[in-house]
């Protein structure tokens, strides 16, 4: 399995005129890789995946189980999107 890895320039430009925005309190940019395709079990998912170290201190985000139950990420864990269980 190869990994191909490139670090996209940030566009200052785009930067400054969202925080120039009265409706923005501030940017936070997040270290992430983002995946175009996906494969595993002899399957492929094409579709476009941000994996980032969750740092609940910082990102909000939330995290459900198949019943709709909130849950508490583990260390170690990996939470892929529900459109993935096809792999």
């Amino acid at each position: 399995m190869g990994i191909k890895t490139k670090e996209v320039p940030i566009d200052t430009d785009i930067l400054n005129k969202i925080t120039s925005m009265k409706e923005v309190e501030k940017i936070q940019q997040i270290p992430y890789i983002r995946s175009r395709r996906i494969s595993a079990n002899q399957r492929e998912y094409n579709n476009s995946v941000s994996f980032f170290a969750y740092e609940p201190e910082i990102q909000r985000y939330q995290f459900f189980d198949d019943k709709g139950s909130d849950i508490v990420p583990s260390q170690g864990e990996i939470y892929l999107p529900k459109a993935m269980d096809i792999l």
